[in-house]
């Protein structure tokens, strides 16, 4: 996982986990610390909006979610769990055509 992360991100960057302290929460963050970037904790009870400002005051370059799918039986075969990970890029610049001549 670190040496994954390694190839995505620059030494630094701040990575968010918003998911509940499961195994695999424990795992990500971890690899997140050894690779040497810094590790951005939202709780997984957080509304959009909250997760939204902590993305941008920490400027993130990635995170770590889950989603969980349960219907009304405990031992359902379509109920799962899902690792989601995203990778922000930095906003595209434009350049006008007047600014491309010289």
């Amino acid at each position: 996982m670190a040496n994954a992360l390694d190839t995505t991100f620059t030494k630094g960057d701040a990575i968010a986990i918003d998911m509940p302290m499961t195994v695999s929460a424990v795992i990500i963050y971890l690899a997140i610390v050894l690779a040497g970037f810094v590790v951005v904790s939202i709780a997984d009870s957080f509304a959009a909006k909250e997760i939204a400002t902590r993305l941008r005051v920490s400027n993130a370059k990635g995170i770590f979610t889950q989603v969980t799918f349960r219907c009304h039986r405990s031992q359902c075969v379509h109920c799962f769990s899902a690792l989601n990970i995203f990778f922000f890029v930095p906003p595209l610049t434009t350049v006008t055509a007047a600014e491309g001549k010289e």
